[in-house]
């Protein structure tokens, strides 16, 4: 608006100089002569002004527009529109198998695929289950190919320590053999097969009495005394971690100890355990704190030992 305005006063300004200019061209008084001087002097500098706050408002106008089109594509946006490379990456895997569109539940199976799907086992198994087709298909591909990675693992692990029996070498096949054992890839059988191989290595270093300033991981012992169990093998699994309750003052060996007594309802060493924790001088984490007040607050109903014979 008053950028028309200015515009039309520059051409009713320059209209009006033209017409006045040929008024005194065609009057031949000299008494107009000191005219022509104001004309060639003073009224191009008054035009040049009107131009530049013509120019001046014209920038307040333009910095207005701008300001305003900041708000535009907003009001343009579908208040639930969602951006797709997003979602993967703040939304877990298993709410996108869940809710998401087949586009998007695709797009998140293929970006594990084609990177670290290790860490997905999980949430890949559950894809098997999915009604397309092709979201199955790219979980049943990473399973597999997870699967063929451990196997190498363990396969090229275990000639370097037969070749190189080292310490190190011997906790790196370890490492290999818990991830692989714990990833929840493995069939029943299989499972077996390796939780028996891990525990003749843990075996074997646990003469050693390694602890973490050794390379030692402490859920490596805690693993085999529960392996023990599961492979049937009780007595083994009670002995082992009665030697690490002996050789080991640390959480992961008391918190072992509970749970394997738990499984085999023996009530008077889950209780002696519990006061072994309590004349301890480790210190508990957060999380193995709010347990332990949990199993003296109330002890647990332990199941009898003939059910667990069963």
């Amino acid at each position: 608006m008053a950028r028309d305005i200015f515009l039309w006063i520059l051409i009713l300004y320059y209209g009006g100089l033209f017409v006045f200019g040929i008024f005194i061209l065609f009057t031949k008084r000299k008494t107009f002569l000191w005219m022509n001087w104001i004309i060639a002097l003073l009224l191009p500098i008054a035009g040049l002004g009107i131009l530049w706050l013509m120019r001046k408002q014209f920038r307040v106008e333009m910095k207005s527009a701008e300001f305003l089109t900041e708000f535009v594509p907003e009001q343009n946006k579908s208040l639930f529109y969602g951006d797709r490379k997003q979602d993967l990456l703040v939304t877990s895997l298993t709410d996108i198998l869940l809710f998401e569109d087949v586009a998007t539940r695709r797009d998140a199976v293929m970006k594990i695929f084609s990177g670290d799907s290790m860490q997905y086992v999980k949430e890949l198994k559950k894809a098997l289950a999915d009604p397309d087709t092709e979201v199955s298909h790219y979980a049943s591909s990473a399973l597999t190919e997870i699967k063929r990675k451990f196997d190498n693992s363990v396969i090229e692990m275990g000639k370097l320590v037969t070749e190189e029996p080292s310490q190190q070498n011997q906790l790196l096949f370890a490492k290999t053999l818990y991830d692989y054992i714990e990833s929840g890839i493995l069939d029943p059988a299989n499972r077996k097969k390796y939780q028996r191989q891990f525990c003749h290595l843990i075996l074997k270093l646990f003469e050693l009495r390694l602890v973490p300033s050794d390379g030692m991981n402490m859920n490596y012992y805690k693993a085999t005394a529960l392996y023990l169990y599961d492979l049937g093998q009780k007595n083994e699994a009670m002995s082992f971690i009665a030697d690490c309750l002996t050789s080991f003052d640390d959480e992961v060996i008391y918190f072992a100890a509970l749970e394997l007594y738990y499984l085999l309802g023996e009530r008077t060493l889950f209780q002696q355990t519990i006061q072994r924790i309590r004349l301890s001088r480790t210190s508990l984490s957060p999380e193995k704190l709010a347990s332990f007040r949990y199993f003296i607050g109330a002890t647990p109903s332990l199941p009898s030992k003939e059910v667990v014979r069963r």
